[in-house]
């Protein structure tokens, strides 16, 4: 199993990804978020969209991996998100690895405000329809407060 720190990525292309992910040889992956380590949109919800980036992390890759398992932090808990998986699709892994590596910090290369975007969209579709990180994404409305946006 390989262990991928997103925020040790900095400056990756998304064809370096997919390099590296080829050349670990493997299908079976741990993908590490640390906390605190995420650029956030607004300071006074920075712990709820930390919960909210994971929540959309563990939703891309359970869509695109054949297994997948997650951890699930309350904000007191210092430390990481983490995520198994195992993929067989390494150019869709390669694509979403460099979408996340914005917002740990690879704006040089990758766009935070499609990520920014793209997190909205399962945040307003988590009120309809099962995602796969649900409690995940109740820690964010627990602790999101729109009065500090």
């Amino acid at each position: 199993m390989v262990c991928i720190e997103i925020n040790e990525f900095g400056g990756y292309t998304q064809e370096e990804f997919e390099c590296f992910l080829k050349e670990q040889g493997t299908d079976e992956f741990l993908l590490v978020l640390k906390k605190g380590a995420a650029l956030t949109p607004t300071e006074g919800n920075a712990k709820a969209w930390e919960y909210a980036v994971a929540a959309y992390t563990g939703e891309r890759i359970a869509v695109i991996s054949s297994s997948f398992s997650h951890s699930e932090l309350w904000c007191e808990d210092g430390g990481e998100f983490s995520f198994c998986f195992r993929n067989n699709d390494l150019p869709a892994l390669a694509i979403f690895l460099f979408e996340l590596s914005a917002v740990f910090g690879n704006m040089a290369e990758a766009d935070p405000f499609l990520f920014t975007g793209a997190v909205a969209d399962l945040i307003q579709k988590s009120e309809y329809s099962p995602i796969a990180c649900t409690g995940l994404m109740d820690s964010f409305l627990n602790y999101y407060d729109p009065e500090m946006e």
